[in-house]
């Protein structure tokens, strides 16, 4: 029953000449964990990066060992963006 905060960097890798983009956020845990995200989107120039935490708790009943979370980004353009 324990919070953990990851803390996440999305970088837009677009050439200058690409307009900015925003970026979907998403966090997987567990099932019975639970994720929140500080910003669940955010909007970055080519070639600017920004940082986002994803808090992930525990269950109480949770026993010690190694446990899979995942994090990902997406946008409007695609599997280029993730």
């Amino acid at each position: 029953g324990s919070s953990v905060g990851y803390t996440l960097s999305v970088t837009n890798r677009d050439s200058a000449a690409c307009s900015p983009t925003s970026f979907n956020l998403a966090g997987s845990v567990p099932a019975g964990w639970s994720a929140a995200l500080s910003s669940t989107s955010m909007t970055l120039s080519a070639g600017s990066s920004a940082n986002a935490t994803l808090t992930v708790t525990s269950p109480a009943g949770a026993s010690g060992g190694s446990y899979g979370i995942g994090a990902g980004t997406a946008s409007s353009a695609g599997a280029v963006h993730t």
